[in-house]
């Protein structure tokens, strides 16, 4: 009997996350059940821009609840964090190769509005 890995839930995960999917499937859960922890990448990411790596951050709403399990992680619509990320993801790799490739795929995420985290993987 195979072992399945449960793995964290990222917003932008690093290549090496992907590299791990690749390697585990379909031998794989994302957890949902964990409690959110702050400042972490479940919410945020780093991009690489001309000028440097530049971190952008999905707003969550602020529970009440110290420990909130991740699937009930509400996403603030405060400002329009999504237009943000679009723009700066284009700002940075617009000119790479393949980016044509990817974009249309990608751009559902930035117009669509998901009320939960966890909906937003």
């Amino acid at each position: 009997m195979q072992n399945t890995a449960i793995l964290p839930l990222f917003y932008l995960p690093p290549v090496s996350y992907f590299t791990k999917l690749q390697e585990l499937n379909p031998d794989f859960l994302l957890e949902k059940f964990e409690h959110f922890p702050k400042q972490t990448y479940r919410n945020r990411a780093s991009i690489y821009s001309p000028n440097g790596k530049l971190d952008i951050t999905v707003p969550v709403v602020r529970g009440s609840k110290m420990r909130t399990p991740l699937k009930d992680v509400k996403i603030s619509y405060d400002f329009d964090w999504q237009r943000l990320h679009w723009m700066s993801l284009e700002s940075c790799y617009r000119s790479s190769a393949y980016f044509e490739f990817y974009e249309d795929e990608l751009a559902v995420f930035y117009n669509k509005k998901y009320d939960f985290l966890f909906d937003y993987k």
